[in-house]
Formats: structure tokens, C-alpha cells, sequence
């Protein structure tokens, strides 16, 4: 790989890597093109198939961006000095927000269609009336075999359409109608991209900008503007997490499920921050700038967000096994964290245990929140940069497993679909996006060289 290492007085570096954008771009679309054909040869429903697939990895991709743009607007917010010289990478993560954009409109143009291939919701229904009516009646259960009333509603509504994508729900009435219109669902959509490429963006091109001038007062203004765009974040990035996952059931809902996904975009962030510094480092950068404090810091980071979002992740489960409720638990039934009948249909604890969607929940278990809360707690574990670095991989496949978890069981209940499929669609929205943080990356240094913080940041020292 070629390399620059030219190096000024201020310690600037620049990628010399104009060559792999296009082929990581050339990469992408096959990849997608083969994740489409695929689909269709393999799969009988495939549009369905081929969009599911699609939406996982963008979720997860969408992910490091949107945990890109948090750590850049926080550390402004809070003037850190640490982070100064492993910012860059955030800035770039959180500017290739237009490419996603782009890799949204395959998701979006089933709903402008009215198509129900993602989004139940979406589709017009021409006699809901009727439809319920002649929906097929759930058998009782015998009186000998008590049941609870959240696992009793959902094994009807599975039985009543076995086979299909889709169950019978509550008819969606009212507010909640409105909201999920399709022209107001891709409005929001819209707004989301629009607000987050515009604050990703320009927070880039400012600590270019001041790269080129050395204008300490373009901090200032960073640092000016950091409050309301951490608020429009917070809002932006709930709603988003609704529109774009939680809605996938559009009967059921949760209040903290927007902070669930936020979790995953701030362990995406950090693992992957701390993986291209080890690469960069690995290949001639940022050798003296960042040193084994700020991977102490950013281990310390990571260990934090990996216990918040298991707490995150258990008040929202645990709030809702508590209710009981039929309209809420059966988010969880449908993805196997359930020992009582449920879509796999089968109340015999043995076989239950073995179905896939519950061997998801327990991985999820130990190997998003036990193992690696384990494994980071060590101060010696922090400041290796080899075994954070083992560990940031082991959370960012763990992550995808998440986002896998919350969007596929929806495709069709009690079926577990991964193959060739989700993994040409991984590869083809993964390369594309990594085209372009490529893009952003070789237009400046590698680190900020004029922020005011600097020399705080290289004399950083963990007490």
C-alpha cells in the first residue's frame, strides 16, 4: 500500500489512498447486485428476502455514523483534550452520512410504492374489516395445558396465518395512523439524513478548515454550536431508531428502544476508532500522536457503553416480561427470549431451547455484555492496544448480531433466515460506505494539527 510519509513541523500526515475508493465502490455494487440476484434464485419470496437482508447491514453501518457524529459533538461539547488527536476519525465516520442517504432509497421506495416488503404498515389495506373477519380462528387450549394470555394471543395470531410474513394486529387507528403514513414516514426519513450530513459535515470541513489557517476561534465556534446539535442529535437519532426498526412491528413499541440502538451506535464508534488507529499506526500514522493513554481512554469507553446498553437492554425486557402484556411481549417471543409457547410452537423447554432465535438471545447474553464486561474491566487489558483491539472486533461482530437480532425475526416468524444472502449485502453496503470514509479521509491529515488542545491531548496522562 502506498504511503506519504512526509511529515511537516506540526506533525500533519495525509493517506495517500486515492486509488482504493473506486475499487471499494466497484466492490459495493457487486456486492449488492449479487445480494439482489441471490435472493432471487434462492429464495421464493426474495424481494422480501433481499430487503431484509439490506436493512441489517444499513442499520449497522448507519450505526458507526451516527456514533461518529455523537463522539465528535461530545467532545466539543465538553472541550475535551484527550480525544484531540483521535478525532479525525469520527469526523470522517459521521461525514459519510450522504452515502447512506444514497443506500436508504432501497428501503424507502417500497413505502413510497405502498409495499408492505419491509414495512406492514406501508401497505394500503383495501377492507381491513373483512380481512379480519375472514382471518382463520386460533383452536383453544386444552384446559389441562395452562397457558399464560401474552403466549395464548400470540400462538393465534401465528396459527392464524402460518406460513405468511405477517400476523393479525391491532388495527392501527388514530395518531399512531398518521404518523406511519408512508409520505410522512419517508418526510422524517428525509429530514433525518438532511440534519445529520449537514452537522457531520460541516464539523469536518471546520477542523479541516482550521487545519489550513490555524484559526483557534473555529473551535470556539465548534464548541458554540455543540449544545443544540447534541439535542437535535438525541431527537433525530429516537425517532430515526423508531421509524427505521421499532416500526418493523408497528403494534408494538417501547420508550427506551431509540436508547437501545444509540448503545450499539457508541460501541460501533469506539471499536471502530480504536481499529483504525491500530491500522493506521500499523501502516505508519499516528505512531507518536496517540499513544497507549488515549487507547486507555477509548477501552474505558468502550467497557462503559458495553455495561449501559446490558442495562439498557435488560430494563427494557424486564419492564416488559413484569407487564405481561400481549401487545408488548411478543417482540420477545418472536426472537426466542421466552421459555413458554411461543411462534416456534412448542412448549417442551428442551426443544425450546434449541430453536435459533433463542441461541441468539443467550450469544447476545454472554458475548455482548458478559464476556467482553469481563474481558475490558482490566486496566493492563486497556492499555494493550492488541487485546483492545481483539476486543473491538469481538463487539463490533456482537453489534451486528444485535442489529440482526432486532430486524430479521420480523421477515417471517419462527423462521431463521442468514446466508449468502445477508452476507453479499454485508459486503456490498460495507465496502461502499468504507469507499467513501476512504473519500473523506484522504482530504486532510490524518489528526487535527491546529486545535488549540493539541499539545494537551499529546501530553495526555491517565492518573
Amino acid at each position: 500500500m502506498a504511503m506519504d510519509h512526509s511529515t511537516s513541523s506540526t506533525g500533519k500526515e495525509r493517506l495517500n489512498l486515492h486509488s482504493k475508493p473506486a475499487s471499494l465502490y466497484v466492490i459495493g455494487i457487486v456486492g449488492i447486485v449479487a445480494a439482489f440476484v441471490l435472493a432471487m434464485v434462492l429464495e421464493e419470496n426474495w424481494l422480501k428476502r433481499f430487503l431484509f437482508a439490506y436493512l441489517v447491514s444499513f442499520a449497522f453501518f448507519l450505526s458507526l455514523a451516527l456514533g461518529g457524529l455523537f463522539f465528535v459533538i461530545l467532545q466539543h461539547v465538553t472541550k475535551a483534550a484527550w480525544s484531540v488527536n483521535v478525532r479525525r476519525i469520527p469526523e470522517w465516520l459521521a461525514a459519510s452520512m450522504p452515502i447512506l442517504a444514497i443506500l436508504a432509497i432501497p428501503i424507502a421506495f417500497p413505502v413510497l410504492l405502498h409495499r408492505a416488503d419491509i414495512y406492514r404498515w406501508a401497505e394500503k389495506p383495501h377492507n381491513p374489516t373483512a380481512e379480519v373477519a375472514a382471518a382463520p380462528k386460533a383452536e383453544a387450549a386444552p384446559a389441562s395445558e395452562p397457558t399464560s394470555q401474552s403466549t395464548t394471543a400470540l400462538a393465534a395470531s401465528t396459527e392464524a396465518k402460518a406460513g405468511n410474513t405477517a400476523e393479525p394486529e391491532e388495527e392501527i387507528t388514530g395518531f399512531k395512523k398518521t404518523y406511519l403514513s408512508p409520505f410522512f414516514w419517508l418526510f422524517r426519513i428525509a429530514i433525518y439524513f438532511s440534519v445529520w450530513s449537514w452537522i457531520g459535515i460541516w464539523y469536518w470541513r471546520q477542523s479541516l478548515k482550521q487545519d489550513e489557517t490555524g484559526d483557534e476561534n473555529i473551535t470556539s465556534e465548534m464548541q458554540y454550536r455543540s449544545p443544540v446539535a447534541m439535542i437535535v442529535f438525541a431527537v433525530t437519532l429516537t425517532l430515526a431508531a423508531f421509524d427505521l426498526l421499532m416500526s418493523l412491528d408497528p403494534s408494538w413499541s417501547s420508550t427506551i428502544f431509540g436508547v437501545y440502538y444509540f448503545a450499539g451506535c457508541v460501541i460501533g464508534v469506539f471499536a471502530t476508532t480504536i481499529l483504525t488507529v491500530l491500522l493506521l499506526q500499523r501502516i505508519g500514522y499516528l505512531r507518536d500522536s496517540v499513544t497507549v493513554e488515549h487507547f486507555h481512554d477509548l477501552g474505558k469507553f468502550l467497557f462503559g457503553f458495553v455495561f449501559f446498553w446490558g442495562y439498557i437492554g435488560f430494563s427494557q425486557y424486564m419492564l416488559m416480561w413484569y407487564a405481561n402484556l400481549p401487545e408488548e411481549t411478543r417482540w420477545y417471543l418472536h426472537r426466542g427470549a421466552s421459555t413458554g409457547t411461543h411462534s416456534f410452537g412448542t412448549t417442551d423447554l428442551t426443544q425450546l431451547m434449541l430453536a435459533p432465535w433463542s441461541y441468539v438471545c443467550v450469544a447476545l447474553l454472554f458475548g455482548h455484555l458478559l464476556i467482553p464486561f469481563a474481558g475490558l474491566m482490566s486496566r493492563h487489558v486497556k492499555r494493550a492496544p492488541a487485546l483492545l483491539g481483539f476486543w473491538a472486533v469481538w463487539l463490533l461482530v456482537f453489534h451486528w448480531i444485535d442489529v440482526f437480532w432486532i430486524v430479521m425475526p420480523e421477515m417471517e416468524y419462527g423462521k431463521f433466515h442468514f446466508g449468502i444472502v445477508e452476507i453479499a449485502a454485508f459486503i456490498g453496503i460495507g465496502a461502499l460506505f468504507m469507499g467513501f470514509v476512504i473519500s473523506r479521509a484522504v482530504q486532510g491529515a490524518v489528526r487535527p494539527t491546529h486545535d488549540p488542545r493539541l499539545q494537551a491531548s499529546l501530553a495526555f496522562e491517565n492518573v
